[in-house]
């Protein structure tokens, strides 16, 4: 990292954002004092940090929607989709996930890569027993998420894309106490509670790593300082961790923790006792050409996982290094200091009025005792008015600002500065052609998101053995504490993120928006204030999940209830049997939407494999005549309620106009009397049509005309 020039470029940006200047040694909070003589007034003013923050908000200030995935249709899974989903909503509350996924995108545009790390704390959670032997309790376990910058964390050099890395090694600070009272090695113990990695003024063998503390680390311990951070405390520990996956030449994985060499937390390769000291050395060392020692486990995380994600703006060519374009803007930034540390002297020496006196002699000041002093000087004393301000500098500072907007493609609209009067659509589009620019890292946002969504989950599956207790929201968004554990969302596969359209995030983008969909009423104001279409679209996604739930149940052949033919025949229509135990049917209502549901349906048997099962022909048909019959049973009223189309057979019969009540007409209103059995001779029966060949007249039976 050094010899790349990424330590002296991260350093530079991450001093330079907590506006220390290029080099940590200006301050934007205070003017200072430079120069030899202190002739130099410094006056910072930090531009990279809005600009970042502002390109931030374009990449990051959308949220895409996560969305829980089933292995199958079943109602059983539908239920523990809906768990799994109140759950990572729990979660993200619990664990500040979406606050460490922005610190992430913001430390990734910042040192051009961050990493997001999960893991299973078994000191977490409620405690489940006692361990007598080892005076300790146990816990439940839980979730854990925080971030590692990358002069923290070291993955696999040789993998070019970040999905083929089977390593990673990091270092993050974890209580020294709560270390102590875990432990169960007595001399580790002893270790931790004596202050182990404590810098000695010994030699190296004292402490291994004092040997660390000069040449790289230095640079290590400057950045870990600009977040307020020290090498060593007396309640805090730096504590290393190997993950490894499976590979061939470590077929079980490898997951190690440890403070010093001989300070180990724990070894999943050395779990167990080993049979002798020649094994112990070989575990040690890593030696894959011998079998793992006696209770050697697996490396206990998803054998394809290292649960750690890893944000990069963009990367760089043909490797799996992160890049920034922010990188750009420090050259900027410095030059910015110089035309404000310019400004600022020229004000402080020449903004005061100076005064000029001939001969040599300086003037002598007597002060009266009421009224003005006296100048006493051979020579009258003139007033010099020096210009205080170049207008040149002040341009070329705004000139710099200019070019740092552009490099991160901001323009006035998205800095908060629109023309006067443009339009919303007009300001909308602006937005969306900056958001254009950062496509790349939107989508490397994306994908964080989806990837630690799914990495809970897999956590979650995998440790989440015991009963536990969760506050979610229930129906109509009430909170209710729900009892759960690993095997109630066995059946989620995985979230899928959905992409949201960043217009929404913007007001002009909304009020476009809602002026092309025509939303009113209260579904405007809440797509206003929130930009979720969740009032406007909620009825019409929950009849599209009840139809593809109905259609993938047809697809396996599974069609309406049993009929319950003494209740039939008493009601006139069909009456069909509750449904009891795991039964799966397709249960159909008045209110369904019949318009969008038939059509689907129908497309089950629109091949020529289903035409050839009967099973299949006759559920499917049985439930498209159902929907039909329920169809035509809807009043205009009731239409209208379910926001269903009514039948075109029933709209023409309700365009007819009514009859007038009363009598029928007689033939002494001037009508024709009604037949009472014996045709009228009055009435005359049209003429059987001519043939079109012949001209002949046709019978009318021949033609089905009777």
């Amino acid at each position: 990292m050094r010899q790349l020039g990424r330590l002296d470029t991260m350093f530079r940006m991450m001093s330079a954002h907590y506006g220390r200047g290029t080099d940590n040694a200006r301050d934007s909070r205070q003017l200072l004092d430079a120069g030899e003589q202190g002739e130099v007034t410094e006056m910072h003013v930090n531009l990279v940090k809005p600009t970042l923050t502002t390109a931030m908000s374009i990449i990051a200030g959308v949220r895409p929607g996560v969305k829980p995935v089933a292995t199958n249709s079943s109602s059983e899974s539908a239920s523990q989709t809906r768990l799994a989903a109140a759950l990572n909503d729990f979660y993200e509350r619990k664990l500040s996930a979406k606050g460490l996924e922005i610190d992430t995108v913001r430390g990734g545009l910042i040192c051009g890569s961050w990493s997001l790390v999960q893991t299973w704390a078994q000191g977490q959670g409620q405690p489940i027993e006692y361990d007598v032997e080892g005076d300790r309790l146990i816990y439940e376990g839980d979730l854990e998420i925080f971030t590692v910058p990358p002069w923290r964390i070291f993955y696999e050099p040789t993998a070019t894309v970040d999905t083929e890395r089977r390593w990673c090694l990091f270092r993050r600070k974890l209580p020294r106490w709560d270390l102590v009272a875990r432990a169960k090695d007595p001399y580790v113990k002893q270790k931790l509670e004596d202050g182990a990695e404590k810098p000695s003024s010994n030699s190296a063998q004292a402490n291994p790593y004092q040997s660390l503390l000069t040449g790289y680390a230095q640079s290590w311990m400057g950045l870990d300082a600009l977040l307020g951070e020290t090498w060593w405390s007396e309640d805090e520990v730096w504590v290393w961790e190997l993950r490894h996956l499976p590979s061939p030449a470590l077929p079980m994985g490898r997951l190690v923790r440890f403070v010093e060499p001989d300070v180990v937390l724990f070894d999943s390769y050395a779990a167990g006792e080993p049979a002798d000291q020649q094994q112990a050395a070989d575990a040690d060392m890593g030696d894959a050409s011998d079998e793992p020692p006696p209770g050697a486990v697996a490396y206990p995380f998803s054998k394809t996982e290292l649960h750690a994600y890893e944000y990069c703006p963009e990367r760089i060519v043909g490797s799996a290094q992160g890049h920034s374009s922010m990188f750009d803007m420090l050259g900027l930034q410095e030059f910015h200091d110089t035309c404000t540390a310019s400004i600022a002297t020229t004000v402080n020496l020449m903004g005061m009025p100076h005064l000029w006196s001939g001969g040599g002699a300086a003037p002598q000041v007597y002060q009266l005792s009421t009224g003005p002093s006296v100048i006493d000087t051979p020579v009258r004393p003139e007033l010099i008015d020096l210009p205080a301000l170049k207008a040149e500098v002040v341009q070329a500072a705004e000139w710099a600002k200019t070019l740092m907007q552009q490099m991160a493609a901001l323009n006035e609209t998205v800095m908060g500065n629109p023309e006067k009067g443009m339009p919303a659509s007009a300001q909308a589009l602006q937005r969306a052609q900056a958001v254009q620019y950062h496509q790349v890292a939107q989508d490397e946002w994306m994908r964080l998101v989806e990837k630690n969504a799914n990495g809970r989950l897999r956590l979650l599956k995998r440790f989440a053995r015991t009963q536990r207790v969760a506050e979610i929201a229930g129906p109509a968004g009430a909170w209710e504490v729900k009892q759960w554990q690993a095997e109630d969302i066995a059946d989620v596969e995985r979230f899928q993120v959905e992409k949201v359209d960043p217009m929404s995030a913007t007001f002009e983008g909304r009020q476009a928006m809602a002026e092309m969909l025509g939303i009113q009423g209260d579904a405007l104001l809440d797509f206003m204030q929130t930009g979720s279409l969740k009032k406007v679209t909620e009825t019409r996604t929950m009849q599209l999940e009840l139809v593809e739930r109905n259609k993938a149940l047809l697809l396996r052949g599974i069609g309406l209830p049993p009929v319950d033919q003494a209740a039939s025949m008493a009601a006139g229509r069909p009456v069909f049997q509750q449904t009891q135990g795991e039964q799966e049917f397709v249960v159909l209502a008045k209110s369904d939407p019949h318009h969008l549901a038939i059509p689907s349906y129908l497309s089950v048997i629109n091949s020529p494999e289903a035409r050839r099962d009967d099973a299949l022909m006759v559920s499917a048909l049985d439930v498209v005549t159902e929907s039909m019959r329920l169809w035509l049973t809807l009043t205009p009223d009731e239409c209208a309620a379910f926001q269903i189309p009514p039948l075109p057979s029933t709209a023409a019969m309700a365009m007819m106009p009514p009859v007038p009540p009363g009598p029928a007409p007689t033939a002494e209103d001037g009508a024709p009397a009604a037949l009472e059995g014996q045709p009228d001779e009055n009435v005359k029966l049209p003429a059987p049509p001519e043939n079109p060949i012949t001209g002949a007249t046709q019978d009318a039976g021949a033609t089905g005309l009777a």
